[in-house]
This record gives C-alpha cells, sequence and structure tokens, in this order.
C-alpha cells in the first residue's frame, strides 16, 4: 500500500507518522469523470489519478499543524474516527469537498465526527466566518455545531488522531463524482419552492474573480430589463441562498461557483451559463444540470479584455434569445 497515496486525503499538512492504515469497505462511487467533459481522454486521466476512489482509516496519525511554537499538540484521542480536511474557503468546493465527504459518509452509516482545518488562529475564527457567508448552517442543517467542526489549526505546531479518516483522491469533485455528490447535496439542502423567480448571478464584487467582465453593469441593465432579479452572492449567507434558489425559474450568470446554486433550485429551473474565458473546467455545470435533470445552455463569448459589449452581442446572437 503506497503511503504517499493516502496522505494525499489529508493534503496541505505533512503527515509524521503513523501505526496502522486499513482499507475501510464501504463502496465506492462514481469514477473521475473528468474525460467526460471531452478535454481530455480516459486514458490520459488514467496515467494521473487512480479512478477507484477509496476510503481508509489511519491510526496513531500526526500531522503537521500551521503553528510555530514547539510542544504544541491538539489530540483528537476519541475513539470515534475524525473525518478531516482542509476548510475551503470557495463556495463550490466547500460544497463538494467538506459537506458532500460528510454526508457521503453519513449515507454510508459510518460512524465519526467531521472536523475542518481552518488557516487562522481561534482568535479570529469569527472573521473566517464574516468572510466566508457561506459556512453558517450547512453545519447546522446536517445536526452539527460551527464551533464544533471548524478547528483553527495555526494555533497548533502539531496534530495527533487516534483514528482518522481520509481518501486516497484529494478532491471531493473528483472522489465522489458530480453524480452522487450533487443527489446528496439536493437531498439535505434543498426546501420546498416554485419555479417563478429569473435570476441574474453578478460576479462584480465577487472576492476572486479571475473571469471579470468590464462594465458588467451592462449586462445587470440588460436582464433587469428583462425582469430578472439581480444577485451578489457574496452578500448572501448560505440560508439566504437556499431561500432565493429554491423558487428559481431561470438562473443566469457567468462561469463561478455561484452557478452551483442550481442544486437548491426547482426540477424545472434551467441554468444559463456565461462563458466568457477558455475555462477548461467550467464543464462541472453542464454535469451537474445533467445528473440533476436541470435543462443547461451554454452560451460562449471569449474575450480576453473581459468586455461586457462582447458577451451582450453573443447573448443577443444566441437562437431564441430576445
Amino acid at each position: 500500500m503506497d503511503t504517499k497515496e493516502i496522505i494525499v486525503g489529508i493534503h496541505r499538512h505533512m503527515s509524521l507518522g503513523m501505526s496502522q492504515i486499513t482499507k475501510l469497505d464501504i463502496g465506492s462511487s462514481d469514477a473521475y469523470i473528468n474525460y467526460h467533459r471531452g478535454h481530455y481522454t480516459k486514458e490520459q486521466i488514467e496515467a494521473v489519478y487512480d479512478l477507484e476512489p477509496r476510503f481508509y482509516l489511519l491510526e496513531d496519525l500526526v500531522i503537521s499543524g500551521g503553528g510555530s511554537e514547539k510542544n504544541t499538540m491538539l489530540d483528537f484521542s476519541d475513539d470515534i474516527p475524525i473525518l478531516f480536511s482542509h476548510c475551503n474557503n470557495n463556495y463550490l468546493h466547500f460544497l463538494f469537498e467538506d459537506i458532500s465527504r460528510i454526508l457521503f459518509l453519513k449515507e454510508k452509516g459510518v460512524e465519526f465526527k467531521p472536523i475542518l482545518g481552518v488557516p487562522l488562529s481561534s482568535k479570529s475564527g469569527q472573521s473566517y466566518l464574516d468572510l466566508y457567508k457561506f459556512l453558517d448552517n450547512p453545519f447546522t442543517k446536517i445536526g452539527l455545531n460551527f464551533e464544533d467542526v471548524l478547528v483553527p489549526y495555526m494555533d497548533y505546531k502539531h496534530i495527533k488522531f487516534s483514528k482518522l479518516i481520509t481518501t486516497n483522491i484529494e478532491y471531493l469533485v473528483h472522489f465522489e463524482g458530480y453524480s452522487i455528490a450533487s443527489r446528496l447535496l439536493r437531498k439535505y439542502f434543498r426546501e420546498p419552492g416554485e419555479p417563478k423567480d429569473n435570476i441574474y448571478i453578478s460576479r462584480r464584487y465577487a472576492v476572486s474573480n479571475p473571469r471579470f467582465i468590464h462594465d458588467e453593469e451592462k449586462i445587470e441593465q440588460y436582464y433587469s430589463e428583462l425582469g430578472y432579479k439581480i444577485v451578489y452572492n457574496e452578500r448572501l449567507n448560505f440560508t439566504e441562498q437556499i431561500e432565493l434558489y429554491k423558487n428559481a425559474k431561470h438562473i443566469v450568470g457567468i462561469s463561478g461557483t455561484g452557478l452551483v446554486n442550481i442544486l437548491f433550485a426547482p426540477d424545472d429551473c434551467k441554468l444559463t451559463e456565461l462563458r466568457t474565458s477558455d475555462y477548461r473546467d467550467d464543464e462541472v455545470f453542464r454535469y451537474i444540470c445533467k445528473y440533476l435533470n436541470n435543462d443547461y445552455e451554454l452560451i460562449t463569448s471569449y474575450d480576453s479584455n473581459g468586455s461586457a459589449d462582447v458577451v451582450l452581442n453573443s447573448i443577443k446572437g444566441t437562437p431564441g434569445r430576445i
């Protein structure tokens, strides 16, 4: 058994030693689906990734934290295994890599305690929540307390686990496959609603915006005149986003994590992705819609200058568009 393979599941942390590794026989889920996107062949992916997802139980494991003081140890000595991973500050990755991993084990009937490490000290834990509003309620909705799940590993030199559960693949969107993860997230978090609201998701105030569009207010104005609600997800916490998208009839937005809210929309909701750069991984939204049976539309407008006018021309030039 290759130890390096096991350690990838606790990425961003250096293992300082372990005494026992056991494969958990709880079944596997969808294989890595990147080759479905048309960008890579199955053979190319298999050359890099092992396509058989596996869970492992590691015992008497010590990993490095982020602290610098000597002899500062956080000790998880409980008999209940700890599911430990780095807490993502990206909405999509948080849902698919942190929350979905918890839900998957929960569905399998595995007894465990989820712990997510945040790169802050305990004194600034609240600022992490203030910055990433989506962290507030997903935990409570599945019976967990925010304070019990997030651990500020920067306070500790080392972290010790009596029992730790991890996987052989780093990212859960690859480990689970979009199919199972999407259905789990919809099962646990979607609330009853009706498809009545048309929504445009703006990226004007995104914390990290690699797909920036100059003068995006022009696109907002176009959809506003068509009766669409203009939404800035960065200003909404998780509960507010669930409440908003449960009544969505049509969601439109530039490629970005906000589009993942199709998970919480009604079955009849349609998603239109405005792809404004040659960003290969954006096929994720096509496949989420495929697995959830939601209609999906892609409007491409490759423009390195990020021109709102170019994007609008692509929108208006799409058959069936106004």
